[in-house]
C-alpha cells in the first residue's frame, strides 16, 4: 500500500512524501504523481521518511528522477546505497 501526499510548496519547490510501499503498480502511480507535480513547472523533492520498502522498478524509477533534479529528502541507508551514483540521490535536509 502506497500513499502519496502533497505536503505544500516553499521557495518555489513542492515537496511530495511517500509513505507505504512503491512496488508493483505503485511504480506507475508515483511515476504519475511526480510528473503531474513537474508539470507545474517548480522544483520538486521527495520526503522518503515513510518508505517502507523500494522494488526494482522503483529504483529504477528514483534513479531517472534524480538524474531529472528530483531531489530526494530523509532516505534509508538502504535506499540511499541503491540510488548511489545517481545526482541528489538521498539529500539529508
Amino acid at each position: 500500500m502506497l500513499r502519496i501526499s502533497e505536503v505544500g510548496v516553499s521557495n518555489g519547490t513542492k515537496t511530495l512524501r511517500l509513505e507505504g510501499e512503491v512496488i508493483g503498480t505503485a511504480v506507475l502511480e508515483v511515476s504519475q504523481a511526480v510528473e503531474t507535480a513537474l508539470r507545474s513547472g517548480q522544483a520538486l523533492t521527495i520526503d522518503l521518511a515513510e518508505l517502507l520498502f523500494v522494488d526494482r522498478e522503483g529504483v529504477n524509477l528514483f534513479r531517472d528522477l534524480a538524474r531529472r533534479q528530483v531531489v530526494f529528502v530523509n532516505c534509508s541507508p538502504f535506499l540511499n546505497e541503491q540510488l548511489k551514483g545517481a545526482p541528489n540521490s538521498g539529500e539529508q535536509r
